[in-house]
């Protein structure tokens, strides 16, 4: 049975919110397809719902005070803990997701308003995107994207 590894790590637990809830939603669907193991990477705090217990192992990764971090801990850690998870496939619900890794990569990017509406984001949360959602799209065996503009942008 293969292993899917999900990259909830950019959650912080407890916030609600649209790629929270886009993220808790659709490992719900993919449980109930009954074909996969899944080991879960997220915040302390975060606690696996009870009716995918049986099928979701949760791996609680630091609290990250801030993104530098976290993107660092990505990068470097969660690939190493995907290798001696024998992770088939990681994927990242939230925008970036390692580019390393021997395994295969998913990632979901929601959307470009960092690059569309730039007055509109944090220029360093613009600049980190601009970076890591592009490198991460490229690095990506599959890209899903939930509205039109990303696809068209990153995958030419």
């Amino acid at each position: 049975m293969n292993v899917i590894g999900l990259n909830f790590s950019f959650l912080p637990p407890g916030i609600p919110g649209g790629m929270a809830t886009y993220s808790w939603s659709l490992l719900d669907a993919v449980v109930a397809l009954n074909r996969y193991r899944f080991v879960l990477y997220a915040q302390a705090g975060h606690v696996v719902p009870e009716h995918l217990a049986d099928h979701v192992r949760l791996v609680t990764v630091p609290l990250f005070g801030g993104r530098l971090k976290r993107v660092m801990w990505e990068q470097t850690v969660l690939p190493v803990l995907a290798l001696k998870d024998r992770v088939d496939l990681m994927f990242s619900p939230g925008n970036a997701g390692p580019v390393l890794g021997r395994f295969a990569k998913v990632v979901t990017i929601h959307d470009l308003i960092y690059a569309m509406v730039p007055d509109r984001v944090d220029r360093h949360q613009a600049r980190y995107r601009s970076v890591m959602d592009v490198m991460t799209a490229r690095t990506a065996d599959a890209v899903i994207s939930v509205s039109e503009s990303p696809t068209e942008n990153y995958v030419e």
